[in-house]
């Protein structure tokens, strides 16, 4: 089963369409042939893909915005005339990521060591 067009336009109703049904409308084929495709292992693997190229494209819009997002918290930090709790919650999201980085670092670091003692077998 290729992939067509009318498949791909099918998959980007699915994850913009409230569900299923609205998406086979959408892209005017009927509930059968939806099925049909949603049940094909070679659509399946298009589709897990597509939503993987979605995400990452998605992914990289949001970190390019993080240095903004990083200003704003900072500044809301330091403006004592902010209220309180939200100055609070700035300081809170600052450490709360700046720790999960260093942990994402870690974990990133101790898998790598594994990787090595693996391929070193």
């Amino acid at each position: 089963m290729a992939i067509t067009v009318k498949k791909e336009l099918f998959m980007l109703a699915l994850v913009t369409e409230p569900n299923v049904r609205k998406a086979y409308e959408k892209v005017n084929i009927s509930n059968n042939t939806a099925y049909k495709w949603l049940n094909d292992k070679e659509f399946q693997s298009a589709f897990t893909q597509f939503k993987r190229e979605m995400m990452r494209a998605t992914t990289a819009r949001l970190q390019s915005h993080t240095t903004n997002a990083v200003d704003v918290l900072s500044q809301i930090m330091v403006d004592e005339n902010a209220p309180a709790n939200a100055r609070v919650q700035s300081v809170r999201t600052i450490l709360e990521y700046a720790y999960k980085g260093i942990e994402l670092e870690d974990i990133a670091e101790r898998v790598d060591r594994l990787e090595d003692l693996y391929r070193n077998q």
